[in-house]
């Protein structure tokens, strides 16, 4: 029997240490894949809470340029504005771990246009709440490509869905403009609360809203301001002011749009100031004289809401100049600041 027990310890004694390394390896493997799983698991988890973080600066640094505009309306006390170009408060501003910009699009005399860092006043552009009816048609017509008749029954169909009309609306006109639900109803006439909301009056296409989009708003007093309108508003107020013939008020809205672009203002608004500041630049005509007496009376030199888009980014400042995104994150938030209320009027995030 002890010599039968030998054998089999001989015989067992490396099958079990091999046993025993076999099973030591399987435990490091599974340790190992455990391991890997945990780490994926742990880094997918950084990575998120990295996204989570880098958004919320974004966000933070967005908002901190639309204070940054709010403060700038706040001390502006000046009875006149246009164009604002300030690279120092609103360009790649470095908040913390973030940079934010506040821009504008700035359209110039040739169709043109191009990023301007700061605010645009809302008065730049045509408010189709509160614009006349030659007005709308001028914008419609030049802007939009409309002929003369189609211009005046779409301005007119858009008065009549404000409830712009002393007689009232019979339920027949009010199932005819009335603006069309989500849910199929037809809503009760009055302001337009979303320039889309153009879409849905009868003879409004695309192709005529994307026209005239960039020149119209939903807020201001609804005269136009000559310090930062765009040429097709220009021209505009200059065709529904009525003086002088087509050949006229286009080349005067083209001179009043060359003026901005030159750096300059108007700065008072009376009729002599504006002609002496205007003949300082370029001749003036007599007759683009009775244009420009006429069209004052839709126009200012000071808006009372403003618009830009807040964007806040993480990111590295790369050469001192530029700013590198990779691995970063962008917020953007497009605002409209009321400026006697000193209030949001309008804020959408994305």
């Amino acid at each position: 029997m002890k010599a039968k027990d030998s054998l089999t310890v001989k015989l067992n004694g490396p099958a079990r240490r091999g046993s025993v390394l076999i099973l030591a390896l399987w435990t490091l493997f599974f340790l190992a894949a455990l391991a890997l799983a945990v780490n994926a698991r742990v880094a997918g988890m950084m990575h998120f809470a990295r996204f989570l973080r880098n958004d919320r600066v974004a966000y933070d640094t967005a908002r901190a340029g639309v204070d940054q505009a709010m403060t700038v309306l706040m001390t502006d006390v000046s009875e006149w504005d246009g164009w604002m170009d300030d690279e120092a408060r609103f360009r790649d501003v470095r908040l913390g771990e973030g940079f934010y910009s506040v821009t504008y699009p700035r359209v110039f005399a040739d169709g043109s246009v191009k990023r301007g860092y700061g605010l645009i006043g809302e008065e730049a552009k045509v408010n189709v709440n509160k614009a006349g009816r030659d007005l709308l048609a001028a914008l419609f017509r030049g802007a939009g490509g409309l002929d003369s008749g189609a211009a005046a029954a779409l301005a007119q169909r858009i008065l009549d869905e404000r409830g712009d009309n002393d007689k009232g609306l019979t339920k027949e006109a009010e199932g005819r403009y009335g603006r069309v639900l989500k849910d199929g109803g037809v809503r009760s006439i009055g302001p337009f609360e979303s320039l889309h909301e153009l879409l849905l009056v009868q003879g409004m296409s695309r192709e005529v809203f994307e026209r005239v989009r960039p020149y119209a708003t939903l807020y201001g007093t609804g005269k136009i301001n000559l310090n930062a309108a765009a040429r097709p508003v220009l021209l505009a107020l200059a065709d529904s002011a009525g003086a002088g013939e087509a050949a006229t008020r286009e080349s005067l809205a083209l001179k009043l749009a060359r003026y901005r672009e030159s750096g300059r203002v108007f700065k008072a608004a009376s009729e002599t100031a504006i002609l002496k500041d205007l003949e300082s630049f370029t001749a003036v005509s007599a007759q683009e004289r009775a244009v420009l007496r006429a069209m004052l009376g839709g126009a200012t030199l000071q808006s009372t809401f403003f618009s830009g888009q807040a964007e806040g980014r993480t990111g590295e400042r790369a050469n001192g100049t530029e700013i590198d995104e990779r691995g970063g994150t962008t917020r953007r938030i497009a605002f409209v600041l009321d400026r006697h209320r000193m209030a949001r009027a309008d804020w959408r995030e994305f």
